[in-house]
């Protein structure tokens, strides 16, 4: 049982399969939730994410950095004391 309910859980979290979908095919009985029958993620909440407005990267110019001045992201590993 812990088997099918682990790959459940990976289904549902890649958003193969719905929470009731599960459920009925593990032998119970589909629950009244209306996210139940959705497919998403539940590890990510909903209300923080917002796809209309990408993250954009901040260019270096926007900074208030020198060109000559170095950042974590542009140093080597080998840099790094």
């Amino acid at each position: 049982m812990d088997t099918i309910a682990s790959s459940g859980s990976q289904l549902v979290t890649a958003e193969v399969i719905t929470r009731n979908e599960l459920r009925q095919r593990m032998g119970y009985k589909p629950i009244d939730d209306q996210n139940a029958d959705q497919l998403m993620n539940p590890n990510i909440n909903p209300h923080t994410e917002n796809p209309e407005e990408p993250v954009v990267p901040t260019a270096p110019e926007e900074t208030g950095k020198e060109d000559n001045e170095s950042t974590i992201a542009s140093m080597k590993v080998s840099d790094i004391p």
